[in-house]
């Protein structure tokens, strides 16, 4: 069956429907999948000494089953990569908006993000000036229907593959196993499936607290 969903404001709204047959079918497997997938998040390896590499990224969202307003595409990308390591003071931009408030047919994103990098003879020397060094580690995260923090859709399986393809070869994030086949305008179970490493800084305790 065609489905065709929009994300409007940050908000999954579905479109279509479902026979009654097929939606029990449709719960059990998703429990199923639910009960033996991982909860999203592996335990982080050992840390390594790690800097902030800064850059400015574009990116232009293409999708077919999924519309985005172009708020709710910024804000989703951001939560993404929030997650997979960016800096907190990540900016954002909507670009390419027609409608206010609508779905737009190709929204885009403006990036102006930090994310680590390993603190290597030669990331240092790409480095201006003297460069803040701090401990970071590798994290396993699986971007799927398993229940994770970021609730992956199955209507998200464009952004997902567009993000593994465009984004997340410039931010070093390494992708561990790829089991993402997105097909336009339909959806199906189990979709995406995607585990990537990042490299997240490692949270400092707060010097005044243990003093």
């Amino acid at each position: 069956m065609v489905a065709v969903h929009c994300i409007v404001g940050g908000f999954f709204r579905a479109g279509g429907f479902m026979h009654s047959g097929l939606k029990a079918s449709v719960a059990s497997a998703t429990a199923a999948l639910m009960a033996i997938a991982c909860s999203g998040v592996a335990q982080a390896q050992e840390p390594v000494r790690a800097l902030w590499k800064s850059q400015e990224i574009d990116f232009n969202y293409q999708g077919f089953t999924t519309k985005y307003t172009c708020d709710g595409l910024r804000d989703r990308v951001r939560e993404i990569l929030l997650e997979l390591g960016a800096r907190r003071d990540l900016k954002a931009a909507a670009t390419g908006c027609e409608f206010s408030g609508r779905p737009s047919p190709f929204p885009g994103v403006r990036l102006v993000i930090a994310t680590p990098v390993e603190a290597t003879p030669e990331n240092i020397a790409k480095q201006t000036g003297a460069a803040e060094q701090f401990p970071a580690s590798w994290r396993t995260v699986q971007l799927a229907q398993s229940g994770s923090k970021l609730r992956i859709q199955r209507g998200e399986c464009e952004l997902i593959e567009e993000l593994r393809d465009h984004i997340f070869p410039k931010l070093g994030i390494r992708v561990i196993e790829d089991r993402t086949r997105c097909v336009p305008h339909q959806e199906s179970l189990g979709q995406p499936n995607l585990t990537v490493a990042a490299l997240v800084s490692v949270p400092q305790p707060d010097v005044a607290k243990v003093n």
